[in-house]
């Protein structure tokens, strides 16, 4: 957003990327909580939750011994979304463009 000139002029790279550090930690804290996690130690490896629409062998190579019952998609899916949302991202939008899509009914 800085080369692009979308910061405003008295927000540094810098104090814009301290301040996103800031609001994604506020948000995992206030996320943690309301699971009744008090600390990152106690969540990490904690297995509190179930991977849904993921297929086996993703799971079994970056979320192992999390339990999956539906299967969905790969590896190859995520990277191609990942892909074409970083591209709109970075490309040039006009004034009703700025939004992500959703990527679905349900967020």
């Amino acid at each position: 957003m800085a080369r692009r000139g979308n910061l405003p002029h008295n927000l540094t790279p810098e104090v814009a990327t301290r301040n996103f550090i800031k609001g994604i930690n506020k948000g995992l804290l206030k996320t943690f909580s309301k699971m009744g996690i008090s600390t990152l130690q106690s969540y990490r490896g904690a297995q509190v939750f179930e991977a849904i629409g993921l297929n086996k062998d993703l799971v079994d190579a970056y979320f192992a011994g999390t339990t999956s019952r539906l299967e969905g998609i790969g590896l190859d899916v995520l990277a191609r979304e990942s892909q074409m949302k970083h591209e709109h991202a970075i490309s040039a939008h006009h004034g009703f463009e700025t939004d992500l899509a959703t990527g679905g009914s349900y967020h």
